[in-house]
């Protein structure tokens, strides 16, 4: 081995240097590159998380306006309990998706939006189990945490 050192001139040691710095930018590269890349993902999940937000709500504003439109009507019975139905299925899906149990200012919303939810609901005599939509956030914020750790 001491005699392969010995009879490296500068040019092999030169090359040798290089390889050792390519391969050293290549690692630290990737690393790099799959860290932005996971926070990218995570990102974009958000980003959909909102969206699906931002349409469940909108939709149930709406429901929730044509359930008082029939009420005021008087009639079509069957139409006011589909609406109820749906409003029902609209608002369990928001109470999945908010954290009530926050200590900053969105969780504090969450909570007015929980209780608001829960309370219309009830008022149209559609009662809510608040349990098993507070376990299924635990699942859910676990399997979240998961997901990103893995990024």
């Amino acid at each position: 081995m001491t005699a392969l050192i010995e009879k490296m001139d500068v040019g092999d040691w030169f090359g040798l240097a290089t390889l050792v710095v390519v391969v050293a930018v290549s690692v630290w590269t990737a690393f790099h590159t799959s860290g932005r890349e996971g926070k990218r993902k995570v990102a974009e999940a958000r980003l959909k998380w909102n969206d699906r937000f931002q349409e469940l709500a909108a939709e149930l504003h709406d429901t929730f306006r044509e359930i008082e439109r029939l009420d005021q009507l008087k009639r079509y019975p069957i139409s006011r309990r589909r609406n109820l139905d749906k409003a029902q299925k609209l608002a369990s899906e928001l109470l999945i998706m908010i954290n009530p149990d926050s200590a900053d200012e969105a969780g504090r919303q969450e909570a007015r939006m929980e209780t608001y939810l829960v309370s219309r609901l009830a008022s149209f005599g559609r009662p809510v189990d608040l349990e098993y939509i507070r376990t299924l956030r635990v699942v859910l914020k676990r399997s979240w945490q998961k997901a990103k750790a893995e990024f």
